[in-house]
Formats: structure tokens, C-alpha cells, sequence
């Protein structure tokens, strides 16, 4: 469990470090129990942020006026939908892309002792 604790963790640290950066954040991928906890991490730095299901959903309202905007992906998000809100953003207008570092994470788990003799 330490192990999906530090992995949580240091999405949220990356989620922070991309609020300080941005005039407005959207989050793509299902609602689920982290979507509050980054809720709170943007207001806390007082960037406004929208989650959606996918990019389908986003609306131009939300990025008016705003030049820096931050495009994450919560939890397991499919590459495709981030992808899908970076298009979207290309369509109202010329984009330049930057991505934060972070890399991709790997994560192993041992099977219990008494699996692992079977």
C-alpha cells in the first residue's frame, strides 16, 4: 500500500507544480475520489480548474482569456484523451505545447509469500 501512497503523492506534487504554472487547468479522465483532492490543491493556488470525462466536454468559457493553460490527465486517462484536449485547444487558435517532466512512473508489487509458492 506505501507503494500507491508515494505513486499518489507524487501526482499531486506534479498537479501543483503544473496550477503554479497555468492561468487555468483541465483535467481529463473520470471523476473519482482524487478529483476533490485536486479541486482543492487549485483553489488552494487559485487557479481554476475543470474536469471532464473527456474533450468532448470542454468549453471555450473556461480557457477565455487565459494564456497559459494546463491539460492533465486524472488517474489511468488514456493518452488520447489528453491528446483530444490539446486538439481541441489547437482548434480556437495557434498553441505552442510545453510538457512538464515526471516521466513515466513504474511501479512493481511482489505477490504475497504464500501466492508467490503456488
Amino acid at each position: 500500500m506505501r507503494d500507491l501512497r508515494f505513486a499518489a503523492e507524487g501526482r499531486r506534487k506534479a498537479f501543483r507544480e503544473l496550477c503554479r504554472k497555468v492561468d487555468v487547468v483541465l483535467l481529463v479522465g473520470a471523476e473519482g475520489s482524487s478529483a476533490d483532492q485536486l479541486r482543492q490543491i487549485s483553489a488552494r493556488i487559485g487557479v481554476p480548474s475543470h474536469f471532464v470525462a473527456g474533450p468532448d466536454e470542454l468549453r471555450r468559457e473556461w480557457v477565455k482569456g487565459a494564456s497559459r493553460i494546463g491539460v492533465a490527465g486524472r488517474g489511468p486517462a488514456p493518452e488520447e484523451l489528453i491528446e483530444g484536449a490539446v486538439d481541441w485547444l489547437s482548434r480556437l487558435g495557434p498553441i505552442e505545447v510545453s510538457r512538464l517532466g515526471g516521466g513515466r512512473e513504474r511501479m512493481e508489487f511482489r505477490l504475497p509469500a504464500e501466492l508467490a509458492r503456488v
